[in-house]
């Protein structure tokens, strides 16, 4: 009985690396899965603010509120909100 107590020694040990290369890998994913969420918002609080800066201008140009507005102006103003809310490059296509 003693030599079968001496061959599992070590065993705990083994089990406890394995279930710590675990832990950390699901809190890997965890944290990567945050941040992409995170930033998946972050965009599309940005795309909205551009959208509604869009349809602002594009009410104003229908109630004839300013003077002639073009299409061009209208894509530069949701670009500038683009930017101005963290989206790379900001070449939106309206």
């Amino acid at each position: 009985m003693v030599k079968c107590l001496r061959e599992e020694r070590g065993q705990a040990l083994f089990i406890m690396v394995l279930v710590l290369v675990g832990l950390l890998a699901m809190l890997g994913l965890a944290i990567d899965g945050g941040t992409v969420f995170l930033e998946r918002r972050r965009m599309q609080n940005a795309a909205d603010a551009a959208a509604l800066a869009g349809t602002r201008l594009l009410a104003e140009a229908i109630c004839g509120a300013t003077g002639v507005i073009t299409d061009g102006l209208i894509a530069e103003e949701v670009n500038l909100y683009a930017e101005i809310n963290g989206v790379p490059g900001g070449n939106v296509v309206a």
